[in-house]
């Protein structure tokens, strides 16, 4: 019942233009993202099965094509998928140690739920429309 509140990007498309999407391409140039997910979008597109395995698979192996750092490739892909930065709560153990933890779903995870189609779809859009994100 809490999922269209706290992951509203499984249904409606990302809001790259607010506050948070934009800080998400804080040290990003748009030539990096625009290979990332054009590169990204065109692996995709030939995975199979579609499952979190081959999907998180596909990242991974994209990741080192792209030649970014991993953080900088997720966050790119990230903001491209939902526009959103994943949230980090500290989870009390029994020890009481505090331990990060990540609160929603995974890149990989995401896109298996929106399936390949959107998430391709997701993809080109967010290629789309990234010039007006970058300072010119």
């Amino acid at each position: 019942m809490d999922l269209p509140t706290a992951a509203p990007y499984f249904f409606v498309p990302p809001a790259w233009e607010d506050a948070e999407a934009r800080a998400m391409l804080n040290g990003s140039s748009q030539s990096d993202y625009r290979n990332a997910v054009q590169r990204t979008a065109a692996r995709l597109g030939s995975s199979s099965p579609w499952n979190v395995q081959t999907i998180a698979d596909t990242l991974h192996a994209e990741n080192k094509v792209v030649g970014v750092k991993p953080a900088r490739y997720m966050t790119t892909l990230r903001h491209a998928m939902s526009g959103v930065k994943v949230r980090i709560l500290l989870v009390f153990c029994t020890t009481s140690n505090r331990h990060p933890t990540q609160n929603g779903p995974s890149i990989a995870e995401m896109m298996d739920v929106l399936g390949a189609e959107r998430t391709i779809a997701r993809l080109g859009e967010a290629d789309n429309s990234c010039h007006s994100w970058f300072p010119s």
